[in-house]
């Protein structure tokens, strides 16, 4: 279901509840900012997990690309 509430409507409720709606409820909540301006709120499923590659790295790493000359 989608929701479409103006930007003073939001004010009341906490990020947490907008959140769980979309999570739980698996609502789609559209936030309208101005005329020509609107953000929306979806849940896109789970993430897959990273791949993992073999090797390691190196200690002293972050050192050598960060350093300043």
């Amino acid at each position: 279901m989608t929701k479409v509430l103006d930007l003073a409507d939001i004010g009341a409720l906490s990020v947490e509840d907008l959140v769980r709606e979309v999570v739980v409820a698996g609502d789609v909540i559209r936030i309208r900012v101005s005329d020509r301006d609107t953000i929306e709120l979806r849940n896109v499923g789970r993430l897959q997990p990273l791949i993992t590659f073999e090797g390691h790295v190196p200690d002293g790493w972050k050192e050598a690309i960060y350093a300043r000359e």
